[in-house]
């Protein structure tokens, strides 16, 4: 969430800048992403005999498509913001908003792995070879 939360204050900060709401900006900046999603991207050039290629996105680069869906994130959760707000008469300014999105936004500071939703077959030793015997299912 670190990197989502960077996402929001960059801009609730140039909505702060450009003296517009912080939607319309976090729209914008979908905008931009989306934008250069459709625009394809150079993998390689080639001309005269010689040639230049260009590395992909690698393990931990966001690209492009990851970018659109962070400020689509953002945008849907301003809006629920906005829409709980309302519901409760509580002020519906952007810092109120940023305040309680930075409240969801908590950062993963750690991750364990849970395989409890794997469905592994149940492991019956074959007691017909004894305690050594081949397992089984």
């Amino acid at each position: 969430m670190g990197l989502i939360r960077g996402a929001l204050d960059d801009a609730y900060d140039v909505s702060v800048t450009n003296k517009i709401p912080l939607r319309n900006q976090l729209r914008v900046f979908e905008t931009q992403a989306r934008n250069s999603i459709s625009q394809g991207s150079l993998s390689h050039v080639g001309m005269g005999g010689r040639s230049t290629g260009f590395s992909n996105y690698g393990q931990g680069q966001v690209t492009p498509a990851q970018w659109q869906l962070v400020w689509r994130f953002l945008i849907d959760n301003f809006d629920a913001v906005f829409a709980r707000l309302a519901q409760f008469e509580q002020p519906k300014t952007d810092p109120a908003v940023k305040a309680e999105l930075n409240c969801e936004l908590v950062a993963v500071t750690q991750s364990y792995p849970d395989f409890s939703d794997i469905d592994l077959p149940k492991y019956v030793p074959d007691l017909r070879h004894g305690l050594e015997g081949v397992l089984s299912w």
